[in-house]
């Protein structure tokens, strides 16, 4: 498939694709540099790094970090809940709303949860914060594969997966009171 054909319909890809994609993109650029990367190039790059994580798997964020060689004042957010390929954020046209949601994230002290890889293949890593309580993490049987505590409000972690059986796993943040405060699914690969 000629990338000129599929700009503007990465998100109609299949992850694997996609991923092929991304790979010969970067090993032009070793070859090049990003000055070698065409319009084509980058525009392909970023249709691939404004999909939804979770359906474009490790493509999206290899584009994603490929893209930020070529401009680091970028910034693309994981919202997947719309039908919509996401959008990228230009952090230079957009401090003050940036700073607006900061803002209120910290004033609420909304419960943020990161985790990435997804899919992830050997470690995964997990970033909390605004939590006094556990992490738990569940595999499609509902049995808990690890319970970790969160105290002072934050925890950042590398998780070894390469025990965990090939699945989907829930992860789930709850307070101190037992209220779930944000979940999250991730997929485990080998």
């Amino acid at each position: 498939m000629n990338d000129k054909y599929i700009l503007g319909w990465a998100s109609a890809l299949k992850p694997e694709q996609m991923l092929d994609i991304v790979q010969r993109t970067y090993w032009k650029m070793l070859a090049n540099g990003t000055n070698g990367l065409s319009t084509t190039d980058r525009s392909t790059l970023l249709n691939i790094a404004n999909n939804c994580p979770y359906e474009g798997g490790p493509a999206v964020y290899k584009a994603r970090a490929l893209y930020r060689l070529y401009d680091r004042e970028i910034v693309f957010l994981d919202d997947c809940s719309s039908n919509q390929p996401m959008q990228a954020h230009l952090i230079g046209s957009n401090v003050q709303q940036a700073e607006q949601v900061k803002s209120r994230v910290e004033d609420e002290k909304i419960t943020e949860l990161q985790v990435w890889p997804n899919p992830a293949d050997g470690m995964l890593h997990l970033q909390i914060l605004h939590l006094n309580g556990a992490v738990y993490v569940r595999n499609t049987f509902g049995q808990t594969v690890l319970s970790i505590p969160v105290a002072g409000n934050e925890l950042s972690t590398s998780l070894s997966t390469s025990k965990w059986p090939t699945g989907l796993y829930l992860i789930t943040a709850m307070d101190e009171n037992g209220q779930i405060q944000v979940e999250k699914k991730v997929v485990i690969i080998h």
